[in-house]
Parts: C-alpha cells; sequence; structure tokens
C-alpha cells in the first residue's frame, strides 16, 4: 500500500473511531422540581470525565421548519448532567414537545429522546412555603409556590390549590382546622388554645388530573391558654365596672329616696 494513501486510511479509521467512541447518555428521564422541567442523565461509565453535552427540543417558532429540533438556551456544550429547559417551551407551552441530549466532546454519540412532552400535563406539584403570623387572637396562615418567572401565571388559574391541616403536636388526633383553599392565605382563631400546635400544608395541582404534593415541613407554634383567658377577663373589666357603678348609683338613689321619706314633716 503507497505511504499516502496508507496515511489517509489512518486518518479515517481514526475519525471513526473519534466519532463512534462515545456512549449514549443513560437514564434520560425528566423531573419536575418547583413547577421547573428538567432533562437528567447518567454519564456512561466507559466515557471519560471530560464530555460534555447537548440538549435540543423542538422549535416551534422556526417558520421555516415547524419541527426543527434546536438547542436549548444555556444547556450547549455543558459538563453538568442536567438540563432546566422549562423557559425554552413556554413560547408553545401547550404543544407537545420533543427534547434530546447527547455527548458532543470529545467526539458525538447518537441522540437520546423523550417524546410528548407538555408542560401543563409534565409538571408536579411541590410542596408550599408555609408563614405563621400570631397576632392577639388569630393566626394567619400564608403558603407560597416557587415557579419560574418565565412562566405564565394564568397556566395556573383555578388549576392550583392548598390543603392546610392544624393539629395539636403530641395528639395528631386533635384536628383544629382542615380546609381547602382557592387562595393562598387564611386566618384561625386561636383564643382558648392551650399547648403546642402544628401547621402543615400540600399543593394541589389540577390542570386534567388530580395531583398533589407532600405535606410541606410543619410550623409549630405554642400556645398558652391564660393568655387566652386574660384577653376575656380584660374585655369584660369595662362591662364589670360599668355594671358595678350603676347598682351603686342606684343603691344610693333608692336610700335617699327611702330615707327622705321616713323623716317627720316639721310642723
Amino acid at each position: 500500500m503507497p505511504g499516502s494513501l496508507k496515511g489517509t486510511f489512518l486518518v479515517v479509521i481514526g475519525i471513526v473511531g473519534c466519532v463512534v467512541g462515545l456512549y449514549e447518555p443513560l437514564n434520560v428521564t425528566v423531573e419536575s422540581r418547583n413547577f421547573s422541567l428538567f432533562l437528567t442523565w447518567h454519564p456512561p461509565q466507559e466515557n471519560p470525565s471530560t464530555v460534555t453535552y447537548e440538549v435540543q427540543y423542538t422549535n416551534y417558532d422556526d417558520d421555516d421548519d415547524p419541527y426543527r429540533l434546536t438547542p436549548v438556551p444555556g444547556c450547549e456544550n455543558i459538563s453538568i448532567t442536567e438540563c432546566d429547559f422549562t423557559c425554552a417551551l413556554m413560547n408553545s407551552w401547550d404543544w407537545k414537545h420533543t427534547v434530546q441530549v447527547r455527548t458532543v466532546s470529545p467526539s458525538i454519540s447518537s441522540w437520546v429522546a423523550i417524546q410528548n412532552i407538555n408542560y401543563v400535563f409534565t409538571v408536579e406539584p411541590d410542596p408550599p412555603s408555609l408563614t405563621v403570623t400570631e397576632g392577639e387572637a388569630s393566626i394567619t396562615i400564608d403558603l407560597f409556590t416557587r415557579k419560574p418567572l418565565c412562566v405564565p401565571q394564568s397556566i395556573f388559574l383555578r388549576s392550583l390549590k392548598y390543603f392546610v391541616v392544624m393539629r395539636k403536636k403530641y395528639n395528631p388526633e386533635e384536628v383544629v382546622l382542615e380546609q381547602e383553599l382557592d387562595e393562598p392565605t387564611i386566618t384561625k382563631k386561636i383564643l382558648g388554645y392551650n399547648g403546642e400546635y402544628c401547621v402543615t400544608a400540600k399543593t394541589i395541582y389540577t390542570p386534567d388530573t388530580h395531583k398533589e404534593s407532600n405535606f410541606s415541613h410543619p410550623v409549630c407554634l405554642n400556645f398558652n391558654q391564660k393568655d387566652g383567658r386574660y384577653h376575656v377577663v380584660y374585655a369584660a373589666l369595662p362591662c364589670s365596672i360599668i355594671l358595678c357603678s350603676v347598682v351603686i348609683i342606684l343603691v344610693l338613689i333608692w336610700y335617699r329616696i327611702t330615707v327622705k321619706s321616713k323623716m317627720p314633716k316639721v310642723l
């Protein structure tokens, strides 16, 4: 074999070996976190630790090719094994998308794709953040669900609710509040409660099917029954003072009238 031909043959073999030398990502899945969608995968052990990846999605905004797959912004030539593709879908959030990943460096692997990803029906609810503010005779419970800023809030109209539970800490059977909420806030009277009570909540998401998150970490407060009694006493004191004053005045008037009627008339 001539030397030049032999050299060309070796170069071609080297290029082919480089191109097919990497394995595609493993265990490719879609995960939902705080109403964001992530494509995640595991790197094959056979690949070097320096590999990088590229993630693409179906770009329906391309007028020339409405089904063209284009790179997800921020997920080109990345070394981490996940990609947040939520915002890439928002121009056509109600369509079904294909999202795929491959190894791109030092060589290119085959694509691994997941199809029929619709944001509304793929995303899962997470437990809400919980804030409890204590007042004189009531508490206010505020709930907050983290969502990406790029997601239109109209998506969650009439499909996002909460379920709140408040119970005695050391007696879970004593439930004092158990209610589904359309709004992320509720006020609960606590007058007369004694001991430690805990509040927890979960998110309910119903785009089509009913989805529920796990319960949030409980927020516990210690209520002192004496405080409630003092409030009642303090509220009753003004009324008692007024009533006693009226009784004393009536007695004095009655006494003066009675004494005056019994006095002999002067001749």
